[in-house]
């Protein structure tokens, strides 16, 4: 009972640091309510809560927090270091930027120049009583939150004040790219992204960086009939941080999804996804690649895949390597309801432990009522092999180099999921120079 109410405490301070304001539309205040009553109903779980029992829930409650003010932090002076740090830097693409939590419009493009983009800030969309967003925000995070709580998601529902909305229309010729940077400033922060594709459009969005010491992320995206999105996401570097993000995502008839996760030694990282396949002949692939080289560091995928009309086809993915006491974590489900015949659902998880003290920890699960279904969920933990270690060294590559050879193939069918050659390029770039 006493860590129940720790928990209430640790709610009732964060909200209290942001309390209604009196421009918000209805819309997004009647959302908000029932999210605040639905939290404080549920309440956060622990390590008897069956989608929590190997990831503490502690680094993502924030009590006693102090949250920088954000017309302080739109108006700040970047340090340089910030201003030139880039990945993914040879992509030609349509640069969107946050800085310590914050979108600045000061270091991102001029999204007029770019016909059939529509970008929200956050803080202008929710004022508005008639606004495109209203149509989606909060529907599709509702959908994931009937199958599994997700009280984190809540959590920032209640709390965010930044993010971007955005509509495509018309086919970009360039990718997006958001990156995330941290400055002087070392805030917790939460992000509420919104994504409506509409129908015949392909769009790419690619996300790197971190946002601050601590992030909850949330993005809800609806591609219309026949839409294509692929989206990768780079996260941490080797930095000190706790992440945890929520992807919701519905998808219309002949619509493809394809989500990429790259984690590398974050903290304490967790990205929860759900994918509602509601169109026939709908698509989506989540694959999730980890690279863990320290006692805390901790990933953790939890995927939950939706299977709700007919035809449709999903994947999931997850690649993690693990060594110096390091945790992976993969919970994958695939829920095929009756109606949704013709089903093709594929789950596999694979942990390459590089030594005895770290760990791989699996839950695969298939809830199908459907008859005519093709489903299939396997999952492989073990060493580098030795035999395949000692082809390499004997042909003279050094034993180091050759354990880098294997790993590197390892990781390489997360990467052959990034459709986009020059940043699937970028990416194996970044994990040669920083794969041990």
């Amino acid at each position: 009972m006493t860590n129940s109410n720790n928990k209430i405490g640790k709610l009732r301070s964060l909200m209290d640091q942001f309390p209604s304001e009196n421009n918000w539309s209805n819309w997004f205040e009647d959302i908000a309510t029932i999210d605040r009553e639905t939290l404080s109903v549920k309440g956060f779980p622990n390590n008897r809560t069956e989608y929590w029992r190997n990831t503490p829930t502690d680094k993502f409650l924030l009590a006693n927090t102090t949250f920088p003010n954000n017309n302080d932090l739109e108006n700040s002076t970047l340090s340089q270091e910030v201003i030139s740090t880039q990945l993914l830097e040879g992509i030609n693409c349509i640069s969107l930027v946050f800085v310590d939590g914050v979108f600045r419009e000061d270091l991102s493009d001029t999204i007029e120049e770019y016909a059939g983009l529509d970008v929200g800030i956050f803080k202008n969309s929710v004022s508005l009583e008639e606004h495109w967003v209203s149509e989606t925000f909060g529907k599709l995070m509702a959908l994931g939150q009937k199958v599994m709580p997700r009280p984190f998601a809540l959590l920032n529902s209640l709390v965010a004040r930044n993010g971007i909305f955005v509509r495509v229309s018309k086919k970009q010729i360039k990718p997006i790219k958001i990156s995330y940077r941290v400055d002087k400033i070392k805030t917790h922060s939460f992000i509420r992204n919104l994504l409506i594709v509409d129908s015949d459009i392909e769009v790419s969005i690619f996300e790197e960086g971190v946002s601050s010491v601590s992030s909850n992320y949330i993005w809800e995206i609806d591609l219309a009939a026949k839409a294509k999105l692929n989206h990768t996401r780079i996260q941490n570097l080797d930095r000190t941080t706790s992440v945890i993000s929520h992807c919701f995502s519905r998808l219309n008839e002949n619509s493809i999804y394809s989500l990429v996760n790259i984690s590398l030694n974050g903290e304490t990282v967790r990205n929860e996804t759900f994918v509602s396949l509601q169109g026939k002949n709908s698509s989506a692939t989540v694959a999730g690649l980890s690279v863990g080289k320290q006692a805390n560091c901790l990933n953790d995928d939890t995927v939950y895949i939706s299977h709700e009309s007919e035809s449709c086809k999903s994947r999931q993915i997850s690649k993690k390597v693990l060594s110096k006491g390091a945790t992976g974590v993969f919970q994958g489900k695939i829920f095929v309801e009756a109606i949704a015949q013709e089903t093709d659902g594929y789950q596999m998880s694979k942990g390459l432990l590089i030594d005895e003290g770290s760990n791989f920890l699996v839950k695969p699960e298939l809830e199908i009522y459907a008859d005519d279904v093709l489903c299939s969920h396997g999952s492989v933990s073990g060493t580098i092999d030795e035999n395949e270690l000692f082809y390499l060294t004997s042909r003279g590559i050094p034993p180091r180099e050759a354990r880098k050879i294997l790993i590197l193939a390892f990781l390489d069918e997360v990467i052959d999921e990034v459709e986009d050659e020059s940043v699937a390029s970028e990416i194996k770039k970044t994990l040669n120079e920083w794969v041990e």
